[in-house]
C-alpha cells in the first residue's frame, strides 16, 4: 500500500510540475518573438482585436458549424494577410514559428 501511495504521489508531482513549466502563448508574445516595432505591434494588435470582434459576431449568428468554421477561417486568413502586408514575410515567418514551438 505504501508503494502505491508513493507512486501516486510521484505521478501527481510529475503532472503538476510539467503543467507549470509550459509557457502560455499569446499574440503579444508572438509579436515580440518576431521583433515587431512599436508601430507594427500597434497596427497588428488593432487588426487582431477587430478580428476577434468579427469572430464573436459570426458565432452570435448561430450558423451551422461548417458555415461558421468557413467564415472564421476567411476572417483569420484576411487578418493574416493584412498583418503580413504591414510587417513583411520574414517577420510573419518568425511569428508563425513562435506558435509551432
Amino acid at each position: 500500500m505504501k508503494k502505491v501511495t508513493q507512486l501516486f504521489f510521484a505521478l501527481f508531482l510529475f503532472v503538476a510540475v510539467s503543467g507549470f513549466s509550459q509557457e502560455k502563448k499569446t499574440f503579444k508574445g508572438a509579436m515580440e518573438h518576431a521583433n515587431f516595432t512599436e508601430q507594427e505591434m500597434a497596427e497588428a494588435t488593432k487588426l487582431n482585436k477587430a478580428k476577434s470582434k468579427e469572430i464573436k459576431a459570426v458565432k452570435a449568428q448561430n450558423l451551422p458549424k461548417d458555415k461558421e468554421k468557413e467564415q472564421i477561417k476567411k476572417l483569420k486568413n484576411k487578418t493574416t494577410q493584412q498583418i503580413k502586408k504591414i510587417v513583411g514575410p520574414e517577420k510573419m515567418k518568425a511569428m508563425n514559428s513562435y506558435w509551432k514551438k
